[in-house]
């Protein structure tokens, strides 16, 4: 774009002079899916945070838990989702692939 385009463009549309973000995979809920963003200057991070549209909170899941953090308590042998499991519906997100950091681990080479 040529840079004396730049003023107008930033003045009459929902551009602005900061980083681009970049965005994880999306994951399901409701009649929508949640996604992770990050903005970066370089290496350094600025911003990151989630995004989702408004139909995300339409038909969300309609039981208490998904069953994925609970214990026994009165040792029945049995899950009480709603006296022994924590409250909601957890979604493993995924950061962008240019904010990771590159694994530390080595190989032995064995």
């Amino acid at each position: 774009m040529p840079s004396h385009a730049v003023p107008k463009i930033l003045r009459t549309s929902l551009s602005y002079a900061g980083p681009c973000a970049e965005y994880g995979h999306p994951k399901s809920l409701g009649d929508g899916a949640l996604r992770t963003y990050t903005q970066r200057v370089r290496s350094r991070p600025l911003a990151m945070g989630v995004t989702f549209p408004a139909s995300t909170l339409r038909n969300l899941p309609v039981p208490v838990s998904d069953g994925k953090h609970c214990f026994d308590k009165d040792g029945d042998g049995e899950l009480d989702l709603h006296k022994e499991c924590a409250v909601g519906h957890e979604r493993v997100l995924d950061l962008p692939r240019g904010f990771r950091r590159p694994s530390t681990r080595r190989s032995s080479g064995r």
